[in-house]
């Protein structure tokens, strides 16, 4: 068991290197969003938070719920819908905690979604990438992009939309999880840094032409297959600083 207040005290401090930084996160939360209990016994984590995510939960005997990605109320225009108060319901009559890290989840250095795939990989961290939301890695030697897409496959477990349009052989990659379809103005900045591979979670219908035409080879795994890494090794990191039951909790998702 572990006291929720304590709890974000430990999380507060875990993130604070990169606090700052996630206050031009305007997507998603970056720390506790609902307070519940003072007891937590159990840990949910998941990637997005749905009501399919908290019903899992309830029904694991959850305390504390973390996601990647909160509830978002930007949109809402100063009214709760029923489908919002569906899902705050169970929240309020489970007496749930709910946490969100977005961006800190994707740039965290150690733990994050895709800092963890360049290790896996066996590559070194270089320098952020996409304004600090993801990272470039160097490969020790020249590797076929298609071994190192296998290797990828095997992370993520998941099948691949894939453009080869760049070296048969690759050391500098950029790993952007979740939305990184590149804009236009994503491909000079790709091109600048010499990146061969870019993997990331999603395709945009304008994304075969603009790879195409830069040279450079492209692999989407999925958003939500992207970004389930940070939240296990964020549980890994709980577990072995508290007492306290964590489970990661599936809500199947092949986008």
């Amino acid at each position: 068991m572990v006291y929720r207040d304590t709890l974000m005290v430990f999380l507060n401090k875990y993130f604070s290197p990169f606090a700052e930084k996630a206050k031009r996160d305007m997507y998603g939360a970056n720390g506790i969003q609902f307070e519940g209990k003072d007891e937590i016994r159990k840990i949910a984590l998941g990637v997005s938070a749905n009501k399919e995510f908290f019903e899992k939960a309830v029904k694991r005997e959850a305390d504390c719920l973390i996601v990647h990605h909160g509830l978002n109320f930007n949109n809402l225009n100063q009214r709760i819908d029923a489908l919002m108060k569906s899902r705050l319901g169970i929240l309020f009559n489970n007496d749930l905690t709910l946490i969100g890290y977005h961006f800190l989840l994707d740039h965290h250095p150690e733990i994050g979604n895709n800092a963890l795939v360049i290790k896996k990989l066996g590559g070194e961290i270089r320098e952020p990438f996409y304004d600090e939301w993801g990272w470039v890695g160097e490969l020790k030697e020249k590797t076929l992009v298609t071994d190192v897409l296998k290797n990828c496959k095997k992370i993520y477990d998941h099948e691949p939309y894939i453009i080869l349009k760049g070296p048969k052989k690759i050391k500098r990659f950029a790993v952007l999880s979740g939305a990184g379809a590149p804009h236009s103005s994503d491909i000079r900045a790709l091109k600048d840094e010499n990146i061969e591979l870019l993997i990331t979670g999603e395709a945009k219908e304008d994304t075969p032409a603009w790879i195409t035409e830069a040279g450079i080879n492209f692999a989407s795994f999925g958003h939500y297959d992207t970004e389930k890494l940070g939240l296990k090794a964020l549980g890994e990191v709980i577990k072995a600083q508290f007492y306290v039951d964590v489970e990661f909790i599936e809500v199947p998702n092949e986008l």
